[in-house]
């Protein structure tokens, strides 16, 4: 694979480097599966001189689809980082077919060790989810309504739309022992 990338800046000056010295020595870097498959891409980055410092001294290219020092790509960090929202980094690294510390590297490189609390905004912010709901036995689907609060007036509304989902018939409804379903509106 060769890639035409020939500008990239110097980490002290920050100047735009286009004198090409040389190439630095091969890396493999593994890539997503493909049909199950391991990738590997060889990259040789680029060497650039500094012609505007002292010494000309020369940088090493830097590719923004890996980073330095790790075995594979961030598409690859990425996907690992994926897989592992439910099973275990063994079982991902199982998987995935790769070591146990690169998928522990990969969570090294982009999982924070502590949380930076001032970052995060206040959790006054929640709102509360009110769910009032039955479920028919009959017909095997749920009925949910998403209410303010759920209070006797919520619980009528709810009943209502059981007799209209069923006309005929009889309704037999179990409920909790909350305070609204024993209020005399809700009992008649």
């Amino acid at each position: 694979m060769s890639k035409t990338h020939w500008i990239t800046h110097y980490r002290q000056c920050q100047r735009k480097l286009t004198s090409l010295h040389g190439y630095d020595r091969p890396i493999w870097l593994q890539h997503l599966p493909i049909f199950e498959r391991k990738v590997y891409i060889e990259l040789k980055p680029k060497r650039y001189r500094c012609r505007h410092c002292e010494g000309a001294p020369t940088t090493t290219q830097q590719l923004d689809w890996y980073t330095p020092n790790s075995p594979h790509t961030k598409a690859l960090d990425h996907w690992l980082l994926k897989m592992l929202v439910n099973p275990t980094v063994l079982d991902v690294s199982r998987c995935c077919q790769v070591g146990y510390d690169v998928v522990e590297g990969c969570i090294d490189r982009y999982v924070d060790q502590s949380v930076d609390w001032e970052r995060l905004t206040p959790f006054t912010t929640r709102q509360r989810l009110n769910v009032n709901g039955v479920f028919s036995m009959k017909q095997q689907r749920p009925l949910i309504r998403l209410e303010e609060t759920v209070n006797a007036q919520a619980t009528l509304r709810l009943f209502d739309e059981m007799q209209k989902a069923q006309p005929r018939g009889t309704l037999h409804v179990i409920a909790d022992n909350a305070r609204y379903y024993r209020c005399q509106a809700v009992s008649e």
